[in-house]
């Protein structure tokens, strides 16, 4: 899902698109009539921003939604629970997903998922890598080790810090660390 916003502050309406994503970015004849009913899921930082019982379903190719108002930040498949990938188009969107993960707003599961779709999207060819870039560096900081971990086998690094004391002829002792985050 593709989504593209205006005023921040209550977002007012997203413009949405689906298309069939593959990781590769390849295309085949059809894809772009496939259509599948997508749980927006919409959620923000006082949890999930449902307005009814059952999710609200996005079943077009392209179509504009109303987004409920008041949050400082809105993310689409709130808790991760669906499988489809979210692209936000608009740079004050992205603006407010960084700074809610900066600041520790979004839980563990959206913080990890914004980075799986963003990565995902990156390596496609949809996002900048620019954008995961600075996605990557409001995890500084991260205290929580699931996060850590999911970072770590997405960049590549270790995800725990390994101290290894050893001990020289002359008694003196060195400290060598390889750091993850």
């Amino acid at each position: 899902v593709d989504s593209t916003g205006s005023s921040l502050r209550g977002f007012g309406s997203l413009d949405l698109k689906q298309h069939w994503f593959l990781a590769d970015g390849s295309v085949e004849a059809g894809d772009e009539q496939k259509l599948w009913q997508i749980p927006l899921l919409p959620g923000s930082t006082s949890g999930a921003l449902a307005v009814s019982s059952q999710p609200e379903l996005f079943q077009s190719s392209q179509g504009r939604w109303t987004a409920p108002s008041g949050a400082a930040w809105l993310k689409l498949n709130f808790g991760q629970v669906a499988p489809y990938r979210v692209l936000y188009a608009s740079a004050e969107l992205r603006s407010a997903l960084v700074a809610a993960v900066r600041s520790g707003e979004m839980g563990a599961k959206d913080r990890i998922g914004l980075l799986l779709d963003s990565m995902a999207l990156a390596r496609q060819g949809s996002l900048p890598s620019s954008e995961v870039v600075s996605l990557i560096s409001a995890f500084r900081g991260e205290v929580r080790e699931v996060i850590k971990l999911y970072y770590s086998r997405l960049l590549g690094t270790p995800k725990t810090t390994t101290t290894i004391k050893t001990t020289t002829t002359r008694k003196t002792s060195c400290t060598l660390q390889q750091r993850g985050l």
